[in-house]
């Protein structure tokens, strides 16, 4: 009697977590904030640009923290010292040395970006495919995504690409 109790709980804690999980997964956005750049560098510098405190420093927050390992975490505070300070954090999902990185948002805010994802395809071509994805649904039409797009316009298409082509990006 107790084995078939067990076996119960067991069935309905499964079941439970597996419709939390999808609950959870019906929550999420289709917006995806996706760019390309064509850059010509190194793929070392385009992998290091995405995946150290120096190359994330050099382009998107002068004030980045990186462990450069999955399950890495990142750390991000712009405007320092100001009242407009922004602190961002992420864990690495994905680094794929040269072909995929994959962040996601743990803190932010802006609640917008929590538990959104971003994923940096790169090509030995030189090609890099940015998608900013897995955003809550509550957030579709928000002023917050058009600002979050606004950003990566200028991070991925220009503070990016200069960075890997000259060294010089446009962190903020």
């Amino acid at each position: 009697m107790n084995y078939l109790k067990l076996l119960l709980i067991l069935f309905l804690s499964v079941t439970t977590s597996n419709l939390f999980c999808q609950a959870k997964k019906m929550n999420k956005s289709n917006i995806e904030i996706k760019h390309e750049v064509q850059l010509k560098t190194k793929e070392d510098v385009v992998y290091n640009a995405l995946s150290t405190t120096k190359g994330v420093s050099g382009w998107f927050s002068k004030n980045s923290t990186v462990e450069s390992k999955v399950k890495g975490k990142i750390k991000l505070i712009f405007f320092k010292g100001s009242p407009n300070s922004v602190t961002m954090k992420f864990v690495i999902n994905k680094l794929d040395k040269n072909k995929t990185i994959v962040w996601t948002c743990t803190e932010n805010g802006d609640e917008a970006w929590v538990g959104s994802t971003l994923t940096w395809d790169l090509s030995k071509k030189g090609s890099v495919k940015f998608k900013h994805s897995n955003f809550d649904k509550k957030y579709e039409k928000s002023k917050n995504i058009e600002n979050i797009k606004n950003g990566w316009k200028h991070f991925i298409l220009k503070s990016f690409k200069n960075y890997c082509e000259t060294g010089k990006g446009s962190p903020w």
